[in-house]
C-alpha cells in the first residue's frame, strides 16, 4: 500500500511539473516596458533645461563644455540668464557628434 501511494505521489508531482506553465526567472532588475537609452556626448534634449540647471545623471563621456556647465551648478555658482543663453547657443551651433 505504501509503495503504491509513493508511486501515485511521484506520478502526480511529475505530471504537475509538466502541466504547470514555466515562468521566466529574472535574476536582477529593474525591468522597464520600454528601452532606455542615454547619449554619450551630450545631455538629453532640450539643452535649454540642462543649461538651466536640470543636470540629471552626469555621464563622464559628455563633452567638456557640458561638464563645465554642470561644474558651475555643483559648485553653487549657477549660470545667469545671459550665460544660459550663451551656453544654449554654443551647444546648438555644434555639428552632431556620432554616437558610436
Amino acid at each position: 500500500m505504501a509503495k503504491a501511494l509513493r508511486k501515485l505521489v511521484a506520478l502526480s508531482l511529475g505530471l504537475s511539473v509538466l502541466i504547470l506553465p514555466i515562468l521566466p526567472a529574472y535574476s536582477c532588475g529593474p525591468f522597464f516596458p520600454y528601452a532606455v537609452y542615454a547619449y554619450r556626448n551630450h545631455p538629453d534634449l532640450p539643452l535649454r533645461k540642462f543649461a538651466e540647471g536640470n543636470i540629471g545623471i552626469l555621464q563622464p563621456t559628455l563633452a567638456r563644455s557640458y561638464l563645465v556647465i554642470a561644474y558651475r551648478y555643483f559648485t553653487d555658482r549657477p549660470l545667469d540668464k545671459d550665460e544660459q543663453a550663451a551656453a544654449v547657443r554654443l551647444c546648438d551651433s555644434r555639428p552632431p557628434i556620432p554616437q558610436g
